[in-house]
């Protein structure tokens, strides 16, 4: 059914684009001299504001549309992530703000918003799964997610080959690659904002949509060819990876 694949070929590309900066890791502990203890209360920060954005999304979001809060929430996400760049150009030292705070706080924000741009797509898996079949019908659409997301990883390897963003060069703070990595990732991530317009608004337009018979054979058939190109190019990538 087109009620199905169009908004789940949406959410795909969409994951897609939300390429990581793979080399951002590397950057806090081999240029920030970050250690264990500090990576670790970044963690645990975004996930304690991970968890306020579940709270945010249910308090005050369930009646928003869905589009509108993936075009807000990306464009914040793409913001703070471009604030990387003041960490990178130590503009955090010239303000008085020390490289575990403000990483600290930029991180969490983006985790915070990334938790409520998290859920509409929960919300669209519920209601397209039907009567009887609702575990195995989830099961299947998160994994097309995450096969998105693996995709989207895999591209943030192979961009970390386009500059010189290597732990050496990191660690002799030489920062004109990851800076210019960062900038990219960062970019990428607004590039599908056209295609939410064939996203539902909510639950009740995906269930009014699927009630409808139309279908569409040769989309569909797309759909899981890339699908299965996307897994295909995920499992070489790895592969290549570990065979380095």
């Amino acid at each position: 059914l087109k009620a199905v694949y169009i908004p789940m070929a949406v959410v795909f590309v969409f994951n897609i684009f939300q390429v990581p900066n793979a080399a951002w890791r590397s950057f806090l502990v081999e240029g920030l001299e970050f250690d264990n203890l500090d990576l670790g209360l970044i963690s645990i920060c975004g996930s304690m504001f991970s968890s306020f954005g579940l709270i945010a999304y249910k308090t005050y979001f369930m009646g928003t549309s869905w589009p509108k809060i993936y075009r807000l929430t990306t464009c914040l996400v793409c913001f703070f992530s471009l604030f990387q760049l003041m960490l990178i150009f130590r503009v955090n030292k010239k303000i008085g703000v020390s490289d575990l705070v403000f990483a600290m706080g930029d991180d969490s924000l983006a985790d915070f918003v990334l938790a409520i741009q998290f859920l509409p797509i929960v919300q669209m898996y519920l209601v397209m799964c039907p009567d009887g079949t609702e575990g195995t019908t989830y099961a299947i659409l998160t994994t097309l997610g995450n096969v998105a997301g693996s995709v989207s990883y895999s591209i943030g390897t192979l961009l970390t080959m386009i500059w010189d963003v290597r732990v050496e060069t990191l660690g002799e703070h030489r920062y004109d690659g990851i800076w210019k990595l960062t900038l990219l990732t960062s970019l990428m991530q607004v590039v599908p904002l056209g295609l939410l317009k064939w996203l539902p608004s909510n639950a009740e337009e995906q269930k009014a949509l699927q009630k409808s018979t139309e279908a569409n054979s040769k989309g569909g058939i797309v759909f899981m060819v890339v699908l299965f190109l996307s897994l295909a190019l995920t499992i070489v990538e790895s592969l290549v990876e570990i065979l380095k």
